[in-house]
């Protein structure tokens, strides 16, 4: 049974996955010895996993130290989510800014055809 917002999240991440063929370990930060403040934090965990590149949403620009992650040899770059096909959505004008869930609830199986490749 799950106990917070996190529990949930990630019973939805972990059901989402695989339908859009996703392999991609999943694990909590928890599970990882943290350092002290939000950018070493970051390192940190990229370190232990053996990351050399960190992705990040674009508003982390802001306040993401990359002199940091490059000081630890770990590329950043930031998602861009432009360029993403319009799929048939139940009312229009076309809404780029939904989840996921839109994105499955409206084309089903066909889902993966309107994904972005980051490999």
């Amino acid at each position: 049974m799950p106990r917070a917002l996190s529990d949930i999240n990630r019973m939805f991440i972990e059901a989402v996955c695989p339908t859009l063929g996703i392999k991609t370990k999943i694990s909590w930060s928890s599970d990882y010895e943290l350092a002290a403040g939000r950018n070493e934090q970051l390192v940190t965990l990229c370190r232990q996993t053996g990351a050399a590149h960190y992705l990040s949403g674009p508003s982390a620009r802001g306040y993401l130290d990359e002199k940091l992650f490059a000081a630890f040899g770990i590329n950043v770059s930031y998602a861009d989510y432009s360029g993403y096909p319009e799929y048939p959505q139940l009312f229009p004008p076309f809404e780029h800014t939904v989840s996921v869930l839109d994105l499955l609830l409206n084309t089903g199986p066909e889902a993966t055809r309107y994904m972005k490749s980051f490999c």
